[in-house]
């Protein structure tokens, strides 16, 4: 092996020793962030609880029950949050299905919902939202925001 091939090898090496770096700090860094956006997002749905409140949305008898005020606010388009729901893949957590609603109805919600009957918080609307949308649906209403346990964790 000549000097120039020892020399080309060993960069070779190094390159490739240098991406595995880039590759698992890249990882790393994704990781925090995903437990932080999920951390910040955990933090609006309960802050919604309170805001749904607040606003007379719903009232927390353990569950959080919505009124009938705020089920009127969405008479327009309960139906197209039935279909939502149910097109729904099952698994999907409650929390999971609020950002689907916000991806899909976001803009109705702002014009339809929010502006209409001035109301504050849009995350109180996902929460009203997504109840009846499982209610219209034939399901129990109850928004649940816990984790999903892992069910490969031990207790």
């Amino acid at each position: 092996m000549t000097a120039e091939q020892v020399t080309a090898w060993s960069g070779l090496v190094v390159a490739i020793i240098a991406l595995f770096g880039v590759v698992y700090v890249a990882g790393v860094k994704m990781a925090r962030l995903e437990v932080k956006v999920e951390t910040i997002w955990d933090f609006l749905l309960r802050r919604a609880m309170g805001e749904a409140v607040k606003q007379n949305l719903g009232t927390v008898n353990s569950p959080l029950t919505i009124t009938e005020d705020a089920k009127q606010f969405f008479a327009a388009f309960a139906n197209d949050l039935r279909e939502f729901y149910k097109s729904c893949d099952p698994k999907q957590t409650d929390g999971q299905l609020m950002l689907e609603i916000e991806r899909r109805f976001g803009e109705r919600l702002v014009t339809e919902v929010v502006i209409p009957n001035q109301l504050d918080d849009r995350g109180a609307c996902l929460l009203v939202a997504l109840s009846i949308a499982k209610e219209q649906a034939g399901v129990s209403p109850v928004i649940d925001l816990a984790k999903p346990q892992d069910p490969s964790a031990k207790s």
